[in-house]
């Protein structure tokens, strides 16, 4: 667990989750570990309220999975996730959270968690190392 807390919220965070800028959002990060190798940074983005009600905002590692918090804390059906894939130069703060070499990328997977009112509840972002992860698919023709 790198940090619990009130943050503003980024640009492309804000614009998710219906905000506006530099809004205060409560961030979860962590890092995830695969054999003693940092595999993962997972940031979590909630609006302050969702973040009250879900228990998301306690401090500390997480006892209960997320979509039980959030399935338990908000009125509203969690329907479906948008996710984005991109490739892209680590943050300085990544590049440190992961142990990364310099010039090293990060695939960039960025989830936003929508209720069935349209609203989105969360946004989840995880930042791969290049070097440690390849996604593969199959699709029926």
């Amino acid at each position: 667990m790198l940090e619990v807390g009130r943050r503003p919220a980024p640009n492309q965070v804000a614009a998710l989750l219906g905000l506006a800028e530099s809004a205060p959002v409560l961030l979860r990060r962590y890092v995830g570990l695969y054999d003693d190798i940092a595999s993962e940074l997972v940031s979590l983005w909630a609006p302050l309220d969702v973040a009250r009600s879900t228990g998301l905002d306690q401090e500390g590692p997480l006892t209960v999975p997320v979509r039980q918090l959030m399935t338990a804390g908000i009125t509203e059906r969690l329907t479906r996730i948008d996710e984005r894939l991109r490739a892209r130069r680590p943050t300085s703060d990544e590049r440190d959270a992961l142990d990364l070499v310099e010039g090293e990328p990060v695939l960039s997977v960025l989830g936003s968690v929508v209720d069935s009112a349209g609203r989105t509840v969360l946004v989840v972002e995880v930042a791969l190392p290049g070097s440690l992860h390849v996604l593969e698919d199959s699709y029926g023709l």
